[in-house]
């Protein structure tokens, strides 16, 4: 039919009550009434045009059923040891479902009678569909593995007429999380890691003052009992020295005692290493200077001792501070046997790039060839290698030993 004002046409077919939605040719007529007749294959309509009313009645818009894995669900029926229905969808204005409800179909309905086979639908679930569907005369909608959390489901509808109810009804639907994917499981999980993280660090930290508390009882058994030991060693070998009159046996003696003297000092330096109140930055500069300062004084050489970029509270691994105390020891040494300096400057810088280590002095008359095939040198540079050290040697105005390591940041 044609609506000249609107400029529209309006189809009609056999649920509208044609006969079918075929006609035979030429099986028509109109009477003097304005009445129109057609002869189909089931037999025949007629109708005046100007009679024929559209229907402008809005149609109400409901929730009909809920099917869970294609399976209905009735009110108070039991899933899982629980209900998820507990009164008709009809009525429900929130529908809950657990993260395993995962396929599930809503069905609806256009309240609309007159031609319940034309009236059309279009659905939009908020939060996942952007936009509406497209018409449809179908009157369901599946959704399957939605992920957690609160959605709006609209559904609009139409009469037969394709007058739309543009609020239609809306379905709020709770995908509930699963366990692992809850609030209280976050903060459980988030406590056992820190509680986790806190036993490894306390764990590490008690295994830190364990060593430490070992490397003090060794350092203090070191100096009480082998200290004190080679002490009375050296001691008695002085008094004999002193006592015997055959040359021969005096300077066997005084070669124990210089020994005994050697095996002293090397075991305070280890002492000192070991102990762990020595790790301090400062306690290594003071023990080079008191070092350096002793042993040169004592031959009348001159000492400056600087330092810059050094922060004196930081800590050094034991390896680190030996080697650097001994790398310095014997330059001073090598100092006393093989220069006749009058002047030692010794340096210790930290940048960014390296820290640096520079004993340097003025001596002229040491022997080349000592320098660097001496037993010394040898060691400063074994010594070096232990710490990932770079290590120079420089003949310029007298001698220079440079030492660089990795920077202490």
């Amino acid at each position: 039919m044609f609506d000249p004002i609107e400029k529209t046409f309006t189809n009609y077919d056999y649920q509208d009550g044609l006969q079918s939605n075929e006609f035979n040719s030429n099986a028509f007529m109109k009477s003097k009434s304005g009445t129109l007749y057609f002869g189909g294959i089931n037999g025949f309509n007629y109708f005046n045009p100007s009679s024929i009313e559209l229907n402008t009645k809005v149609p109400n818009i409901v929730f009909t059923d809920l099917y869970l894995f294609n399976k209905k669900l009735d009110v108070g029926e039991m899933v899982n040891d629980r209900i998820i229905l507990e009164k008709p969808i009809t009525v429900l204005e929130t529908l809950v479902l657990n993260y395993s409800d995962n396929i599930f179909t809503i069905y609806f309905s256009s309240l609309d009678f007159s031609a319940p086979g034309k009236n059309l639908y279009c659905y939009k679930l908020e939060d996942f569909e952007n936009e509406f569907s497209n018409s449809t005369s179908n009157r369901f909608v599946t959704y399957t593995n939605l992920n957690p959390g609160k959605y709006v489901l609209t559904v609009r509808g139409s009469n037969n007429n394709n007058l739309w109810n543009e609020s239609g009804a809306s379905l709020v639907l709770i995908i509930k999380p699963p366990f692992w994917l809850t609030w209280w499981f976050f903060m459980i999980a988030a406590s056992l890691i820190v509680f986790i993280l806190y036993s490894v660090y306390k764990y590490r930290i008690n295994k830190i003052l364990e060593l430490e508390r070992l490397r003090v009882k060794i350092a203090s058994d070191l100096h009480d009992e082998v200290g004190s030991t080679l002490t009375k060693v050296s001691m008695r070998a002085q008094m004999l020295e002193m006592q015997i009159n055959g040359e021969k046996e005096s300077k066997n003696l005084k070669r124990i005692s210089e020994q005994a003297r050697e095996a002293v000092s090397t075991m305070q330096d280890i002492v000192w290493a070991i102990d762990s109140r020595n790790d301090g930055f400062n306690n290594l500069i003071d023990r080079m200077k008191d070092t350096a300062f002793s042993v040169l004084t004592e031959k009348n050489i001159k000492v400056d001792f600087s330092e810059s970029g050094i922060d004196s509270d930081e800590k050094l691994n034991l390896e680190m501070r030996q080697n650097l105390y001994l790398i310095l020891k014997e330059a001073v040494h090598n100092i006393i046997k093989h220069s006749d300096a009058s002047e030692v400057n010794i340096s210790l810088t930290n940048s960014d790039a390296f820290l640096t280590m520079m004993i340097a002095d003025n001596g002229r008359s040491y022997k080349k060839k000592e320098h660097h095939t001496g037993q010394g040198l040898r060691n400063i540079e074994m010594r070096a290698k232990k710490i990932n050290a770079e290590c120079e040697f420089k003949h310029d105005n007298g001698f220079i030993v440079i030492v660089k390591t990795p920077p202490i940041l």
